[in-house]
């Protein structure tokens, strides 16, 4: 992918205008031999693999979802600033071990919480660390199963950074299916092409692409690149800016 470091200023306008817009799923299979199926469940089983042996490496901890203690309050903190949490619902798309929730608890921030990750040791133990909460926590894949219920607020944090083939078709496919499943707004952090220290195995996207990809599906949107020098946050909200 084609970083916005070396990009001279007043190339920006030019990107912007040329951009690809947010497609059909069946975009997924643009740059691919492989069916979007196919696509689909090798960014899941790739996904399963890399999580689970963090996890047994490392255990109940940051690193356990391969982030570190401040890059995971940093994230975290993103989340205050969706909108008023408290008593709203609020889905965790990647919830991990469930982190999230016992950071707005120690907040003093009530929500009615549930979480879904793909990968079922980190579900498993999400469920003995909040027992309070043990039934709301899922084995769910939003790329390829609905989201049966509506939520106020829905958080997918650093959920696709990994290289995939395919990453901005599925992360667009994401950004839409939890956008349509929110009734007030939600927030994908994401790993960001600005970085200036690149790791090995780490997709980085490009924030003007991704502003321009969501455009068609939300315009009353912030981009947020303040919180830490290699992510940036989207918050998409519904409602429209003209009422």
């Amino acid at each position: 992918m084609e970083s916005l470091n070396s990009e001279a200023p007043h190339d920006l306008d030019s990107r912007i205008s040329s951009a690809p817009s947010l497609r059909s799923d069946a975009e997924l299979q643009g740059a691919s031999s492989l069916n979007e199926v196919e696509i689909l469940q090798s960014t899941h089983d790739q996904t399963v693999a890399f999580f689970s042996d963090l996890s047994a490496k490392h255990g109940i901890s940051p690193a356990g979802v391969g982030w570190s203690t401040r890059s995971q309050i940093r994230r975290f903190e993103e989340v205050l600033k969706l909108g008023p949490l408290q008593g709203s619902t609020l889905l965790d798309v990647g919830c991990g071990y469930g982190d999230l929730f016992r950071f707005l608890k120690d907040k003093g921030i009530q929500v009615d919480y549930t979480g879904y990750d793909i990968t079922a040791a980190m579900i498993t133990i999400a469920k003995h660390q909040h027992p309070e909460i043990a039934d709301r926590f899922h084995l769910v894949d939003i790329l390829t199963e609905d989201i049966i219920e509506r939520y106020d607020y829905i958080v997918a944090n650093g959920v696709l950074n990994l290289i995939y083939g395919n990453n901005v078709a599925v992360m667009a496919r994401l950004i839409q299916r939890i956008y349509e499943a929110c009734t007030i707004g939600i927030l994908v952090t994401m790993t960001s092409a600005l970085t200036q220290r690149p790791k090995q195995g780490i997709f980085y996207y490009d924030p003007v692409e991704i502003l321009c990809r969501i455009s068609p599906l939300c315009q009353n949107l912030v981009l947020d690149h303040s919180y830490l020098p290699h992510d940036f946050a989207l918050f998409c909200y519904r409602k429209s800016l003209y009422d």
